[in-house]
């Protein structure tokens, strides 16, 4: 920061406005989202016009501007924060994982706060099997063009004041394509100790610090902006778990010279997982991918999500994929049965991959 910034936001501190003696008003949310359009225009203008740049009248300028935004034409105080770009803006942790159709089995945060000149928006929260998944919304809208968010310096998960281990910790992002510059990040943290938590939940997801960098510039690190912010919100064990339907499935596919155990089909409103785990913690790269029919010969394919390691074992998640199959999500719930059947792509060096089957059908009755 300048010299001539810092005296801007000391002489700012030292700044008193009268307003207690003003009468309050409401805007509404139009209302609201016309002063920040207006905002921004002004903000925007200053690219292109020239300002005198002394502090004094910097002050001036952004004294006014308060007046402007606390008054009403006839001096009345208005009593609104500064809308953000996010209010608006809604994306489901359906959508974050690739699903076309938004459940209410997710806990609604809809809660936004500001890290710097960074909005953030925590959207939704879910638990499949033992893995609890949240997603953000980031307006980078203020942040200078290409400028991509590529996570937070710190994160904590606590249910009851209680802190889950980050080790098992890790997120996934992507831009929006109604907007650029707003990105959704989707983060998944293991809970080994899930069984032992009680049945009301107080959920508190703390973050601290926004990396930010733009593609490309040479640089030796990401811009961080300075900061935290904190999201709660109540719910209930039963709540977030009542909604799994699990099925073990218990079998064994070689594939070169490992093993794959085929564990458990996790089946939920939001997503649909398998779980496969092999006796190694070594980094194996194998393309991997279940395909399979429903009951009524519908294609179906889940392709490899994610992994991590524990004790010697790496668990491996198969996230069934709307994408790549010829029915949703919500149509695969109400099937009565899957056939699935593991295939792989072995490991190419480039991306002309050639799947075939290993091990046999398997067919999985749904209740």
């Amino acid at each position: 920061m300048t010299k001539d910034k810092k005296l801007i936001y000391t002489l700012l501190n030292r700044t008193k406005t009268e307003t207690h003696s003003l009468k309050t008003v409401s805007l509404s949310k139009t209302e609201k989202r016309q002063h920040l359009k207006k905002l921004k225009k002004q903000l925007r203008s200053k690219r292109t016009h020239s300002f005198p740049t002394h502090p004094g009248y910097l002050v001036a300028a952004v004294v006014c501007l308060l007046l402007l935004f606390s008054q009403t034409a006839t001096f009345q105080k208005v009593q609104a924060t500064t809308v953000s770009l996010l209010q608006d803006i809604h994306f489901s942790i359906s959508e974050a994982l690739g699903q076309s159709t938004p459940s209410d089995a997710a806990v609604s945060f809809d809660q936004i706060q500001s890290i710097g000149d960074v909005d953030v928006k925590m959207e939704e929260l879910v638990v499949i099997d033992q893995k609890l998944m949240f997603n953000f919304l980031v307006d980078l809208t203020s942040s200078p063009e290409d400028t991509l968010f590529i996570g937070f310096e710190e994160m904590s998960v606590k249910v009851n004041g209680i802190p889950f281990d980050n080790d098992l910790f890790w997120g996934t992002g992507e831009l929006l394509e109604s907007n650029n510059k707003i990105q959704s990040w989707t983060y998944t943290l293991v809970l080994n100790e899930i069984d032992d938590l009680p049945k009301e939940w107080n959920i508190e997801i703390d973050v601290k610090n926004i990396n930010l960098v733009i593609p490309g510039e040479s640089i030796t690190g990401p811009t961080v902006v300075k900061g935290g912010a904190s999201f709660t919100e109540q719910t209930s064990k039963a709540f977030l778990t009542d909604s799994v339907q699990s099925y073990p499935l218990d079998f064994t596919v070689p594939i070169d010279s490992y093993d794959y155990e085929i564990d458990t089909l996790f089946i939920h409103p939001i997503s649909t997982y398998i779980n496969v785990q092999l006796s190694t913690t070594k980094d194996i790269y194998q393309l991997l991918e279940f395909r399979g029919t429903t009951d009524t010969g519908e294609t179906i394919l889940f392709e490899r999500d994610s992994s991590f390691t524990l004790e010697g074992t790496t668990e491996y998640t198969f996230k069934f994929s709307e994408a790549a199959s010829s029915i949703t999500q919500k149509e695969l719930i109400n099937s009565k049965s899957l056939t699935l059947q593991l295939y792989s792509g072995g490991s190419p060096e480039g991306t002309d991959a050639h799947f075939k089957p290993y091990g046999e059908p398997i067919t999985i009755e749904l209740d």
